[in-house]
């Protein structure tokens, strides 16, 4: 068993360093017929996609209906006019997604 107390690199505090230059690829811009607008930043070191959909509502004022916006969220995982939750929750999980409000 190796005793902890006898290993030199935790004795020490590690001593800082100039953090790595982090190099993004060139992303790409667009929009689609509807105003939604997109952006693509390319990385094929993994066979996967990442979307992520941000819905800009600015400053919100909720008055008295405290709560609608997360509610709308939460909303989202409830299924929809076509599918119920489990079959919505079985599309998700199909494409391997994560819906997150």
């Amino acid at each position: 068993m190796i005793d902890i107390n006898t290993l030199d690199f935790r004795k020490h505090q590690p001593k800082p360093s100039i953090a790595p230059e982090i190099k993004f690829r060139e992303e790409k811009y667009a929009a689609l017929s509807n105003g939604l607008q997109i952006i693509v930043v390319s990385n094929h070191k993994l066979p996967r996609v990442s979307v992520q959909l941000f819905i800009d509502h600015g400053l919100t004022m909720q008055g008295s209906k405290a709560g609608v916006i997360e509610l709308t969220g939460q909303l989202l995982s409830c299924g929809t006019q076509n599918l119920t939750k489990a079959q919505w929750d079985n599309k998700v999980d199909y494409y391997g997604a994560h819906i997150m409000t």
